[in-house]
């Protein structure tokens, strides 16, 4: 167990990437992350367009490390990572769970749009001054509830605008998730051998797109889907993969900070493949669990199985499982999204 900064009221294990955390900052208070604003709404806004962008342009390397704090317990994770723009990003985690595994996200920021719009649409963003992360200097951003409080805090480096480090606070103003490096270098543009390899194939996120138009005629086709999750997750994304019994729908959804990713296929949950998972209660409901980053939960539901990997805090995610339908089956062939997993890594970069 790691104990967990707390809020100004009450006494005080960080999160991870796509776009990650970090081990030095894990310390740190929440109290301490309300500075001043210094800036206009307006300003916010541009410095985190400019973030959503930073990847097209900007290579580098670097160790980052990812915490989240799932109740009383958490998770961490470093991770080393190496983006060139036009290739792709490698991820290797470095230690923690999944030591050793490589993971390849593909170049392309298309959900950069909408998460950035969520975020401005949900919360109020505000400038918050300056500081130093990873020997580099950062322009601060919050984004705050319509109450005033901070629900995540951005560190932008100033000259790239790239995303340094974040933090995501919960309802009760709890450091929840953190993601931040400990060490950058933006100097290297060479690609790793496997990078480039995979650069000649499918660089686009998996599956293919639907509309959200189409929305309709999938829950006509007995897919649950909904059109928004927690308070404020809205659908944004819509893939499948697979054909006629065999497809599976990757649903991504956002409240501009936070992603949830809904994996539904039919078929029935087999528990013989469910090896490192554990049952819990989360929102009132048994479910298969991982606390990992991002952290993974699985459920058997009516000829359906709803898998969900997510950054969110606690709360939301309880509130989605309450959402999304219950078991009624007895629970038989285990759904498998390992592929989908890949695409969850781009939380790495919440823009």
């Amino acid at each position: 167990m790691v104990d967990r900064p707390g809020s100004a009221n009450r006494s005080v294990y960080l999160l991870v990437v796509p776009l990650a955390v970090f081990l030095l900052l894990a310390c740190t208070p929440v109290a301490e992350a309300r500075a001043k604003e210094t800036g206009s709404e307006h300003e916010a806004v541009e410095l985190l367009t400019k973030a959503a962008k930073a990847a097209n342009r900007t290579a580098y390397r670097g160790v980052q490390e990812v915490r989240a704090w799932y109740g009383r317990s958490g998770c961490t994770q470093t991770l080393r990572v190496h983006h060139v723009p036009g290739r792709g990003t490698e991820i290797t985690a470095a230690s923690g769970t999944g030591a050793g595994r490589v993971t390849n996200v593909p170049d392309g920021l298309s959900a950069a749009t909408p998460q950035l719009q969520l975020l401005t649409a949900n919360y109020r963003v505000v400038r918050a001054g300056v500081a130093s992360i990873a020997g580099r200097l950062a322009e601060i951003v919050d984004a705050k509830s319509a109450a005033g409080e901070v629900r995540a805090r951005y560190w932008l480096d100033r000259a790239t605008g790239l995303l340094l480090r974040r933090d995501v606070f919960d309802e009760d103003g709890r450091l929840a998730r953190r993601s931040a490096f400990t060490s950058i270098d933006m100097r290297s543009r060479e690609a790793p051998q496997e990078m480039q390899v995979a650069a000649g194939g499918d660089r686009g996120p998996s599956g293919r797109e639907i509309s959200l138009g189409r929305v309709g005629e999938l829950r006509s086709a007995g897919w649950t889907v909904p059109k928004r999750l927690a308070d404020r997750f809205d659908l944004y994304d819509v893939r499948s993969t697979g054909h006629a019994a065999n497809t599976s729908l990757h649903l991504t959804y956002s409240d501009g900070i936070s992603v949830l990713s809904v994996f539904e296929q039919r078929g029935h949950l087999d528990e013989s493949h469910l090896v490192g998972w554990h049952t819990a209660k989360v929102g009132g409901r048994t479910v298969y669990l991982r606390d990992t980053v991002p952290r993974q939960l699985t459920w058997a539901g009516p000829g359906t199985v709803f898998t969900v990997v997510t950054d969110a805090p606690d709360r939301a995610v309880g509130s989605t499982v309450r959402m999304l339908p219950g078991a009624e089956e007895r629970p038989g062939f285990w759904a498998r999204v390992a592929r989908g997993l890949a695409r969850i890594v781009s939380w790495c970069n919440p823009f």
